[in-house]
C-alpha cells in the first residue's frame, strides 16, 4: 500500500472504511443492522512532521467492533463477510505487521435456525493526521489545524552537492 493510499484511510478511517466495505456486500435489509464503534482506545503521543502537507499528531490505537444482529446466514453467508473483512484488512492496513497487532476475532451466536448475531473485533493502529487551517479547531504549536487526511509527497530524485561536486541520489520508493 502506498503512503498516499495510507493517508486517505488514516485517522479512524480504518473503522469507517471496513464498515463501508461490509455494507457494500450486505443485502440492504441486513446492512441496516450493522453497527460499528471504537473501544479501548489509546493515544500514542508521537508527533511527526510529514512535510508541507501536514503532521502526524499522534497514533490512534483502538479496537474496532462490528456488530451485525439477526443476520439471515442462509441468505448472507458468514464466511463471505469474514472473507470480505480479511481481504479489506490485508489490503488497507499496512501497519499491522509493524505494530504486531493481533489477529481479528469474531463470535457467531445463533438466534434460531435462520439467523444469528455476529461480532467482529479488529485492533487498529493508525496516524491521527492534521493539516494547517486558519479556521481549524485544533490549536497546537502556535497554529490552528484541522483533522484531515493528506497526500504524502515523496522525492523521486535528489541532487546532492558536496565540495562543488554534484551527485544524483535515487531514494527507495518503498512505502
Amino acid at each position: 500500500m502506498s503512503e498516499t493510499s495510507d493517508a486517505l484511510h488514516a485517522q479512524g478511517y480504518f473503522l469507517s472504511g471496513l464498515h463501508s466495505e461490509l455494507v457494500r456486500v450486505l443485502p440492504p435489509r441486513c446492512a441496516r443492522n450493522l453497527d460499528s464503534w471504537m473501544e479501548g482506545g489509546t493515544l500514542r503521543l508521537e508527533p511527526k512532521d510529514m512535510g508541507i502537507t501536514g503532521m502526524d499528531l499522534a497514533w490512534l490505537n483502538y479496537t474496532a467492533v462490528f456488530s451485525l444482529e439477526s443476520l439471515p446466514f442462509r441468505e448472507c453467508r458468514t464466511e463471505t463477510l469474514l472473507a470480505v473483512a480479511a481481504s479489506w484488512i490485508q489490503e488497507h492496513d499496512s501497519y499491522r505487521e509493524r505494530f504486531e497487532l493481533p489477529e481479528p476475532t469474531y463470535t457467531v451466536v445463533p438466534n434460531d435456525e435462520h439467523s444469528a448475531d455476529i461480532e467482529l473485533e479488529v485492533q487498529f493502529s493508525e496516524p491521527l493526521r492534521i493539516t494547517q487551517d486558519p479556521d481549524g479547531p485544533v490549536r497546537w504549536l502556535g497554529k490552528t489545524w484541522t483533522v484531515a487526511p493528506f497526500e504524502l509527497w515523496v522525492a523521486e530524485h535528489i541532487s546532492l552537492t558536496v565540495a562543488n561536486s554534484t551527485h544524483s541520489v535515487h531514494p527507495s520508493l518503498k512505502a
